[in-house]
């Protein structure tokens, strides 16, 4: 099983409700997407898809996630619109932000991880 993880270093966010990004020969209708950095060309593409029914299953099922490790390492993954704000909040607040790309592509993740514990925002309140 191989696997590669990288630092996330910049990020670009695409907000518009009439996307249709082509995926392997398919046009995906996504509300929103967040393309990752890394800092040797990797890249992680996040998608956000919405349920089309209330009380349905998240179309996010219907798509696979997708890994290609290699010198032009590329991944993504599709995520339900509600969970948009997670993604935000992880990269705009923590530091580091890494990814991990699996051939398994379902083990493809966002994290962070290495912090100290009580790092949050209340230290930088006490100066």
């Amino acid at each position: 099983m191989a696997s590669r993880t990288f630092q996330i270093l910049g990020y670009d966010i695409y907000l518009g409700s009439k996307m249709l990004p082509n995926i392997k020969g398919q046009s995906v209708p996504v509300q929103a997407y967040i393309k990752c950095d890394g800092k040797s060309g990797e890249q992680f593409d996040i998608f956000f898809i919405n349920q089309k029914r209330p009380l349905q299953q998240d179309d996010s099922d219907n798509y696979p996630n997708i890994t290609r490790i290699d010198n032009n390492t590329w991944g993504l993954m599709f995520v339900p619109t509600e969970q948009y704000a997670w993604y935000v909040d992880l990269l705009r607040n923590e530091d580091p932000v890494w990814v991990t790309l699996d051939d398994q592509a379902f083990l493809n993740r966002v994290y962070c991880a290495g912090e100290p514990v009580g790092e949050g925002e209340l230290g930088s309140l006490a100066g």
